[in-house]
């Protein structure tokens, strides 16, 4: 396998910094402001890839079964996840509705989905998909955008007042997408960016020369995938990503 030499931009105080080769476990911090720049995690991108598994599974269980039960005085009612969405939409909280619905189901569910089409034949079998690279910047463009524990704490909170009025049955869905928060939240923590993206597309970051900074050796750092883009070019040479900003 070919080596490169890599460099990256600290994000934090846009010192230029060369990442050494890093062993499992070891990181690499900015020498300036000691910002996390690299990390390389142990059968991190394995781990990923099981995790992504079982959220997705949590995540069909937790669309076909009951998510909460309420009983007060004789009267019964069951909701399922989607029908919480449904009783927004109903409710003339049409753009609610619409909010809760992509990101508590639809974002994260693309996220695992794609995150599984680049892992499993690049693991497996050692080939790259086509579009990997755009899957990949989906992947952490709409990473910030996934507010399943959100929904969860809103959920409980909401409990609490409810409780007292009702009788409150938490249904096998509930627990599903407990498990599929978890999942979620430990894949990410699995999935190093660094790591990723240099199995995925390796690729030679320009020789900043003796410039410190990145806007003084004009270079811009591409906050997808890390990779060090001449400024002019404004898009991202491994991710594709445009408007790499500094």
């Amino acid at each position: 396998m070919e080596m490169f030499v890599e460099y990256t931009a600290c994000h934090d105080c846009d010192l230029i910094a060369r990442i050494p080769s890093l062993k499992a476990g070891e990181k690499a911090y900015c020498p300036r402001c000691r910002h996390l720049l690299a990390a390389s995690v142990k059968n991190g991108l394995e781990q990923a890839l099981a995790l992504a598994f079982t959220a997705l599974f949590c995540m069909v269980l937790a669309n076909l079964f009951p998510f909460i039960a309420f009983a007060s005085k004789g009267r019964e009612q069951v909701m399922t996840l989607i029908q919480s969405v449904v009783s927004l939409y109903r409710h003339n909280n049409e753009i609610l509705a619409l909010l809760v619905l992509a990101f508590i189901i639809l974002i994260p569910t693309a996220i695992i989905i794609a995150l599984i089409t680049i892992l499993y034949p690049l693991l497996t079998q050692r080939r790259k998909i086509p579009y990997a690279r755009r899957l990949g910047r989906m992947i952490f463009t709409l990473q910030s955008w996934c507010m399943p524990e959100v929904f969860l704490i809103g959920v409980l909170a909401s409990l609490i007042k409810v409780a007292s009025m009702a009788t409150v049955v938490l249904g096998l869905s509930f627990w599903a997408y407990v498990g599929f928060s978890i999942a979620f939240t430990v894949m990410f923590a699995r999935l190093n960016r660094h790591q990723f993206w240099n199995t995925l597309a390796p690729l030679q970051d320009p020789d900043p020369g003796a410039a410190t900074t990145a806007k003084a050796a004009h270079l811009a750092s591409c906050h997808i995938c890390g990779h060090l883009t001449h400024a002019e070019k404004r898009r991202c040479k491994r991710c594709h990503r445009c408007q790499p900003m500094y």
